[in-house]
């Protein structure tokens, strides 16, 4: 019922706005309407689809640290509705609303006390339990009025689109190296699911001019990425621990994902691990220090010592971090530009960007509060989105192989992104084990900088004919291997809030390979990502069955699998037990 009342309700907005229409290069036909109505009603289209997406877990007791052992891993049904119209030969609109509902999973709202950490004693202090967050009962039903509404003018070799879009740089399948316009939203994906829907389109002006051939270079265009910061998230920031409460105007300009470690379906599985004081220690008892980032800390100097605000006790993180997203002022307004052209058979891209990071770190403030009077201090968070500047490139050439090889179309591809001053969070704080109990070494907020590159070198095959696979398909590869090097290392990076040590190199290799039979009316897909952290393996073979006499309906069948030994690893080993069954059908429309 709740879809029904969805659709009708996306169906009731076109019935109000004739005038709305279409865009870029997104399906819609010509319209039916006469030749002597307006352009705008001749040019109308209204497209769409209604999904619905089931799915059990595989081995709900495999997912331990829920304390619900439901089954049900998805229940998602989705209407999406496309608007697009040409009012004049020179514009372009387009409006596409999203209607989302999803049940109130047992495990996220029958249990709101689930998950909370017993309280820990150390010595004669004591460490207060941390709150859990884990009513999340309606976090996920969706309404986006518009999810993307744009307006493109077109004007000699000009090109203008004005609005809440997407802008997708770089040809990563998994991955996303140039790729930094856009945020993502991963509380609903998981896998290599939904990897296109999951991207959050932002209000920006977005300007291509095509250029003039100069010698060798042809295709040559330049385009401009400005935004604002003015991205309204208004009904998917409910989260139970009311961390976004306030922000509702500017949320959509950062990365979203579950809450954790105990709020989502989709959420990591939680550092396990903690940290004891060994024997001899110079100051602070024995026993239990930390179970996750920032290591608690034990001060035992003098009042008014470098990070104690009333003298010696045991100072603690708060657990629910402050978040500050960048407001959208002129000096917090995102700028990329990015340069295409073709070098004989090569095609060459190169991106500039000056932003915000899209993912955030912990910072340790000078803001306390006390706990228990004279023994135990609780130290204020922020998470902070930090800004940098970068540059990187793209580069993607035919491979010309010998013999009968080469029929097949392969091309390789390189994509790499520079980032200046990238921050991350550090093991040495002040104080603590790693600053061996000295107060005056260490980061006093917790964080670190580095310069970093991003990089994915790839080898692709697409639409290649088989016959030995095929008779009536075409073989679609995609090979890839992704790395992050951290210019200044250190071994004290972590990944915020476990104690997870980021890698210098960090490598990782994924590969999708897809065929179709019956002329797609059977299309099965292999898909598998590794990362030799706990040897990790992510496995998504899929199959997607469309009827030979239509392809206004289909249905896809996917098995996730993730295997590994570091089941707190942030390279996938942190969602082993997240084995499913996904089973989703949809139904294509045109209304006009």
């Amino acid at each position: 019922m709740p879809l029904a009342l969805t659709a009708l309700a996306a169906l009731a907005m076109v019935a109000v706005s004739p005038g709305l229409s279409r865009a870029q290069t997104m399906v819609g036909g010509a319209g039916t309407a006469n030749a002597n109505e307006p352009a705008a009603l001749r040019t109308l289209s209204v497209t769409g689809f209604l999904q619905d997406q089931s799915g059990p877990f595989i081995d709900s007791e495999a997912v331990e640290w829920r304390k619900s052992k439901n089954s049900l891993a998805t229940q998602r049904s989705w209407v999406q509705l496309d608007i697009n119209d040409n009012p004049t030969e020179n514009d372009q609109i387009f409006l596409r609303l999203w209607g989302v509902y999803e049940p109130p999973y047992p495990a996220e709202s029958r249990n709101c006390t689930e998950g909370a950490f017993p309280i820990h004693t150390i010595g004669q202090h004591t460490v207060p339990a941390r709150p859990t967050g884990a009513c999340n009962s309606d976090f996920y039903n969706d309404y986006e009025v518009p999810r993307e509404f744009f307006w493109k003018h077109r004007q000699g070799p000009l090109q203008l689109f004005i609005g809440r879009q997407l802008v997708v740089w770089g040809e990563s399948v998994a991955f996303r190296a140039t790729d930094v316009v856009n945020p993502v939203d991963t509380s609903y994906a998981f896998g290599f699911a939904n990897l296109e829907d999951s991207r959050t389109p932002i209000w920006m002006i977005h300007p291509v001019l095509n250029l003039p051939q100069i010698g060798p270079f042809a295709a040559n265009f330049v385009e401009l990425v400005y935004a604002p910061g003015f991205d309204y998230m208004y009904n998917h920031v409910d989260y139970a621990n009311d961390q976004y409460d306030g922000l509702d105007a500017i949320a959509g300009r950062v990365n979203l994902g579950a809450q954790n470690p105990e709020g989502g379906r989709f959420s990591p599985r939680s550092d396990p691990r903690t940290l004891v004081a060994p024997q001899g220690s110079p100051t602070g008892p024995h026993g239990l220090v930390a179970t996750s980032w920032p290591l608690v800390r034990f001060q035992d100097g003098p009042v008014g010592s470098t990070f104690a605000p009333g003298g010696p006790g045991l100072y603690t993180p708060n657990t629910t971090p402050y978040i500050h997203i960048p407001n959208a002022t002129w000096g917090n307004s995102q700028v990329f530009m990015r340069f295409h052209t073709l070098v004989y058979d090569n095609e060459i891209t190169s991106v500039l960007a000056w932003g915000h990071e899209l993912g955030s770190v912990y910072q340790l403030t000078n803001q306390y509060s006390v706990t228990v009077p004279g023994h135990v201090y609780q130290q204020r968070i922020n998470s902070i989105f930090a800004q940098y500047m970068g540059a990187g490139m793209t580069d993607n050439k035919p491979l010309y192989l010998p013999g009968s090889l080469a029929t097949l179309p392969f091309v390789v591809r390189f994509e790499a992104m520079y980032k200046n001053h990238e921050p991350y969070n550090t093991l040495g704080i002040p104080g603590t084990y790693f600053t061996n109990w000295n107060t005056g070494v260490g980061s006093p907020d917790g964080i670190t900088y580095s310069d970093t590159v991003y990089w994915i070198l790839g080898l692709d095959l697409d639409s290649a004919y088989a016959p030995w696979a095929s008779q009536t398909g075409a073989l679609t590869m995609n090979y890839e291997i992704d790395g992050t090097t951290i210019l200044s290392y250190s071994h004290n990076m972590i990944y915020n809030p476990s104690l997870q040590r980021i890698y210098h190199n960090d490598i990782g290799a994924s590969v999708n390979i897809a065929d179709s039979w019956w002329w797609g009316a059977i299309a099965p897909t292999w898909t598998m990502s590794w990362n030799p952290d706990g040897n990790t393996w992510l496995l998504f073979p899929n199959i997607t069955l469309t009827p030979p006499w239509t392809n206004k309906y289909f249905m896809n069948v996917k098995w996730i699998e993730i295997m590994g030994t570091n089941q707190a690893g942030r390279d996938g080993g942190a969602f082993k037990g997240y084995s499913m069954l996904i089973f989703t059908f949809q139904y294509n429309f045109s209304l006009i």
